[in-house]
């Protein structure tokens, strides 16, 4: 080991009017000691100001400044970024609006869409997602613009039983495998992606259309199949007789740990069979009521054990005003304003929750010391310090986005 490479880096002390998190760190005033990107204190500020072990370091002041971890978006679409927000047509329904998706996306440059997103994600304090990509390129571009994460690749087809191979050699950590949903991706694509080994997710229990698929093969998405050419009458078998997608889904359910989008039509029974598997959630709020979708049972299934974090889905379904459609904040803004929601379980399921989903380590997106920083950044909220309402409640009540600081 050479003379510079020993020596020991100065410790930046960053001290906040307030620190937050969802891994029990909790402080007003606050600081947190960061070298090479990765905490080394946090806590009280004068516990960590006069941590001797820290000398020689830098400290930095910020007042009226609440320091939080980056946050994790579980469900997005990074490659549909350039077409931008989206009006929902209602009378023609959700198939009405795959339709025209597909023919918007169709000449779409999904690797520039997918870059502009990631970057857009990353400016809002997102630090990891859940990201569902056409190709292998499109989580490639995610990547390397400094998002962590799973980039799922989205499969499709009912009759298909064979995913994609993804070579190890050429970075396939951070890949996972999605089949689309199980109206548009056949029980044989689902057992492939299990037995793959790879992170596994998929849409599910979206819409009361796909119960009715999954319950007796009609509806509308068997109509779009059709008008697809990509139904077969003996497709009918794998579906007719199921109380619900979640039951249909129950025997790949039991076989991993999946990552499942939406899930906006849940029973009782549906959930303990959540709960049972240790199945995530990603609950994307804002996308929920834009198709309207209303009642979701995120808190109840929190209760009875089911992990629940939260996603964006596309910025098509992001409000057309919202200056961070990438973000987190406004879906936990959201929560806090419509039912709400207390701000540390917004917390929990914006960071720790799902950095579960993802199969993060256990410190990501928290201020633990040991944590490594993604991107080498924090957040910064501004709050008044002489408010004695909670920091992370004053965050929520705000219409304000929250800052990237580099550290």
């Amino acid at each position: 080991m050479t003379a510079s490479s020993s020596k020991r880096r100065p410790t930046r002390i960053l001290v906040a009017a307030a620190i937050r998190d969802a891994a029990g760190v909790n402080a007003r005033p606050g600081a947190v000691a960061v070298r090479d990107g990765r905490i080394v204190s946090s806590g009280p500020a004068d516990l960590v100001l006069n941590d001797k072990a820290l000398d020689p370091s830098v400290v930095r002041t910020l007042p009226g400044v609440c320091l939080l971890p980056g946050l994790v978006n579980a469900h997005s679409h990074l490659e549909l970024s350039r077409l931008g927000p989206r009006p929902y047509d209602a009378s023609r329904g959700f198939t009405g609006w795959v339709a025209k998706l597909r023919q918007a996306a169709g000449p779409l440059d999904k690797i520039a869409s997918a870059r502009q997103g990631a970057r857009a994600s990353l400016a809002a304090g997102v630090c990891a997602v859940g990201d569902i990509a056409s190709s292998r390129a499109v989580i490639e571009t995610v990547r390397d613009a400094g998002l962590t994460g799973v980039g799922y690749l989205e499969l499709f087809g009912l009759g298909e039983t064979k995913v994609p191979p993804v070579d190890p050699g050429v970075g396939a950590e951070g890949v996972g495998y999605q089949p689309h949903a199980p109206y548009s991706a056949g029980p044989g694509l689902f057992k492939a992606a299990v037995e793959s080994g790879l992170p596994v997710c998929t849409h599910l229990a979206e819409t009361l259309e796909e119960h009715r698929f999954v319950r007796d093969a009609g509806g509308p998405f068997r109509e779009l199949l059709e008008d697809l050419d990509k139904w077969r009458d003996e497709f009918a078998v794998m579906y007719r007789g199921h109380a619900s997608s979640i039951q249909w889904m129950r025997p790949h359910l039991e076989a991993r740990p999946w990552l499942l989008a939406h899930c906006n039509y849940v029973s009782d029974d549906d959930m303990k069979l959540l709960a049972d598997t240790g199945a995530s959630v990603a609950y994307c709020p804002i996308a929920s009521d834009y198709f309207g979708h209303s009642g979701h049972r995120y808190r109840q299934m929190l209760e009875m054990g089911v992990n629940v974090c939260l996603g964006t889905d596309s910025i098509l379904c992001q409000p057309k005003g919202e200056t961070s459609p990438h973000g987190i904040l406004p879906q936990m803004r959201y929560l806090f304003q419509r039912d709400r929601t207390d701000p540390d379980l917004l917390l929990k399921m914006a960071t720790v929750n799902g950095a579960r989903a993802l199969d993060l380590p256990d410190d990501f997106a928290t201020l633990r010391p040991g944590a490594q920083l993604p991107g080498a950044h924090l957040l910064t909220a501004m709050i008044d310090p002489h408010d004695e309402t909670d920091p992370l409640r004053q965050l929520l009540r705000e219409d304000q986005n929250l800052e990237v600081l580099h550290v």
